[in-house]
């Protein structure tokens, strides 16, 4: 919560009023503290996906695999550190949306661990998932437990974000 010498606001209220345009208009310590706190957020994030770019750089060229890469292509989208760093950002939203898609939302479970630890089937490699009428008969299980076999229909929304603000008039 962001305090003022005489009025308090909670982020949430914070999040709305920005959203709506009205937190610079009626707060303007709320809204520059806000401001200063959403520009934390997105360089500590721009900082990790460009730390985690680097690593996978690193290990590309331990691994003597770089000599496999096409470097012409390559050069031609900004070079190997922007397309591994593209391609880490680009990794973890679609994880993000991946999950959002089949699990839902993490509000749903006790806790982190708790989350991950039912989401192991979807990200673990060579690990199906159990499908209705896999688990036989057993005592306190009914025979609809598990993923459905197959969906009469599912919407996936387009997700993107905007990185440059004179980009949103696109959308």
């Amino acid at each position: 919560m962001f305090t003022g010498n005489h009025h308090t606001q909670g982020l949430k209220d914070m999040v709305n009023s920005y959203l709506d345009g009205s937190l610079e208009q009626t707060d303007l310590l709320s809204y520059g503290l806000f401001m200063q706190a959403m520009n934390e957020m997105v360089e500590d994030s721009l900082k990790f996906f460009n730390d985690e770019a680097k690593v996978l750089k690193d290990k590309i060229l331990e691994l003597g695999i770089a000599d496999r890469l096409a470097f012409k292509e390559i050069e031609e989208i900004g070079g190997l550190e922007v397309m591994l760093r593209d391609f880490v950002f680009d990794e973890f939203v679609g994880r993000t949306e991946l999950v959002k898609l089949v699990r839902g939302s993490r509000a749903y479970t006790k806790n982190l661990q708790d989350f991950y630890k039912r989401m192991s089937a979807l990200t673990t490699p060579k690990q199906g998932l159990t499908l209705e009428g896999e688990v036989g008969t057993q005592a306190g299980v009914d025979g609809e437990y598990g993923m459905m076999r197959t969906y009469n229909s599912a919407v996936v929304r387009d997700s993107y974000m905007i990185m440059n603000p004179a980009e949103a008039q696109k959308y």
